[in-house]
């Protein structure tokens, strides 16, 4: 389901900073939410939901790389400053809508990354998935 009400309420109460819907997949959207703010961003992959069902089928490592590089989501993605994570809480818990924290907005020379359960960075670059309207370029 579109998240319209989440991104209605987080936009009118100023507790989101950014947002873009995730339909292209978090490693297409983040660096362009990250690119048009002028941010670096890092997630933490065990904090990235995975959906029970995508789990099962897939396993745990396959449904966390559906998590990252597949589209068609429906999600939001937003950044919301850390002293408004109580408020999200609580607007999460009003529209009976899960939101994860996944990561942390850093400096843009920082660049997109991924911290593994590993503790190594990955750039969201070298993900590689994520739906391409043009992928001959345009």
């Amino acid at each position: 389901m579109p998240r319209a009400l989440a991104g209605r309420l987080l936009g009118v109460t100023g507790l989101a900073k950014a947002m873009i819907d995730l339909s292209d997949g978090l490693a297409q959207d983040l660096p362009r939410l990250c690119a048009s703010s002028g941010a670096g961003a890092v997630v933490e992959e065990s904090a990235v939901p995975v959906a029970p069902a995508a789990a099962a089928v897939l396993g745990r490592g396959p449904g966390l790389r559906a998590a990252l590089v597949g589209g068609e989501d429906y999600e939001l993605l937003f950044a919301a400053r850390p002293e408004h994570e109580t408020q999200v809480r609580r607007l999460a818990r009003g529209i009976r809508l899960p939101m994860s924290r996944i990561g942390q907005i850093v400096p843009r020379r920082q660049g997109v990354r991924l911290l593994t359960r590993a503790g190594r960075y990955v750039p969201f670059e070298d993900l590689r998935g994520g739906y391409r309207h043009f992928p001959g370029g345009m």
